[in-house]
């Protein structure tokens, strides 16, 4: 159905990370003029500034069968420490449905089952490292937009043909 990422660091906690680093060069080039201030600085903080360039260590793939709503993770080969300035990206393993699903029922609203999903998101976040960010933003854009209960609905007139 769709993936909800988890990046390194929230846009917050990443900004505050750059800004730190761009004092820092701001000290070390004093007495630069601004032009080579701003290139220096430029230089020093991409791509790492750039919150779509953040990196995402990890996926939550959530998936519609029959009468169920499940969660596949996708969690990096090796867990090492994150270096947010690191240029490399992660290799992300399918760590499998992690036993967790909950089934949708008749009677269960579109509302209900979008609300189940977010609070199994908030159940993950609890298992990743504190940094960890799950992008609600990401999720709550797609959830305005589906409808499950249809979405359930046709793939169990799809299977009964």
């Amino acid at each position: 159905m769709f993936t909800v990422p988890v990046y390194a660091l929230s846009k917050e906690r990443l900004h505050d990370k750059v800004d730190k680093e761009i004092d820092k060069v701001i000290r070390l080039a004093k007495g630069l003029d601004d032009d080579t201030q701003r290139r220096l600085i430029d230089h020093c903080t991409f791509p790492y500034r750039c919150w779509k360039y953040n990196h995402i260590i990890a996926y939550i793939e959530i998936l519609a069968n029959l009468n169920d709503v499940y969660f596949n993770l996708y969690l990096p080969y090796e867990k090492k420490k994150y270096y947010w300035k690191s240029t490399k990206k992660t290799l992300l393993v399918n760590v499998g449905f992690d036993h967790d699903h909950f089934r949708v029922y008749d009677e269960d609203s579109n509302e209900l089952i979008i609300e189940k999903i977010r609070l199994r998101l908030k159940d993950k976040e609890r298992m990743f490292p504190k940094n960890w960010y799950i992008d609600y933003e990401s999720f709550e854009l797609y959830a305005k937009y589906l409808d499950i209960r249809t979405i359930l609905q046709e793939y169990r007139e799809e299977a009964s043909d």
